[in-house]
This record gives structure tokens, sequence and C-alpha cells, in this order.
């Protein structure tokens, strides 16, 4: 038996069980939870299609900040296509 197991990728969950905040949180960015919210940044799909213009647009103002979230964004974009 392996040492490691990992159930098979299931889609419908990802996309059901997506929480922005959650996401955020776990990757250090919580203090966005508010703009992504707001600005209706709320779903897996739609965080995946994130570009560096909208994150300026929603007020992430710093470079490397907004770097994070493009390439976590990019991870969630893997998992969904």
């Amino acid at each position: 038996m392996p040492l490691c197991f990992l159930p098979p990728f299931n889609l419908l969950s990802l996309l059901k069980g997506f929480s922005v905040r959650g996401w955020l949180e776990k990757i250090g960015m919580a203090q966005y939870g508010d703009a992504f919210e707001s600005n209706g940044l709320t779903d897996a799909e739609v965080v995946a299609g994130v570009t560096d213009s909208d994150l300026k647009d929603i007020g992430v103002s710093v470079l490397g900040h907004r770097k994070k979230l493009l390439l976590e964004a990019g991870r969630v974009s893997g998992k969904i296509s």
C-alpha cells in the first residue's frame, strides 16, 4: 500500500466546496476577502481567470501580493481545467 493515497479528483466537489475567503486565508492573503467578495470574485472558475488588471481594479496595489494571487489562482485553474 502506498504511503500517500489521494482520492480521485472530483471537479464538482472543488467547485461546490470552494470558499474564496478560505482560499485567501490558506494562501496568506485574507486581507483581500472583502475586495474579492464585493467584486463578485467568489467561485473557483472566476478566481481561476483573474488577471493582474482585475487585481489592480479591486485594490490589490502591492505587486508582490498580485504576483502571489496570480500564482495561486493559476493553481486553482489547473484543478478545474
